[in-house]
């Protein structure tokens, strides 16, 4: 069964491995993480991924995920709090 999983802190460590496994899978993943313009390149191209800037102490960024979730009619199955 595929899910959607939401994971924070996703440019390093835990976070990132946790992207490649669930996306090998079969996921659909939104990858968060601080500066994620400057660090999307870490993961490479692919349909079901999604990386979206979010720095968890933002109260400004939260609600841009959250709009971007609502815009896409996305439900989310599965959050990883995982920034550090």
């Amino acid at each position: 069964m595929v899910k959607t999983i939401l994971i924070t802190g996703c440019s390093s460590g835990f976070g990132k491995e946790m992207v490649n496994s669930l996306l090998n899978d079969g996921h659909c993943v939104l990858a968060t993480m601080r500066n994620a313009k400057e660090r999307a390149n870490i993961f490479s191209s692919h349909e079901n991924l999604t990386i979206l800037e979010l720095d968890v102490t933002s109260q400004e960024n939260r609600k841009s995920v959250l709009k971007y979730i609502e815009d896409n009619n996305l439900k989310l199955d599965v959050l990883i709090n995982n920034a550090g």
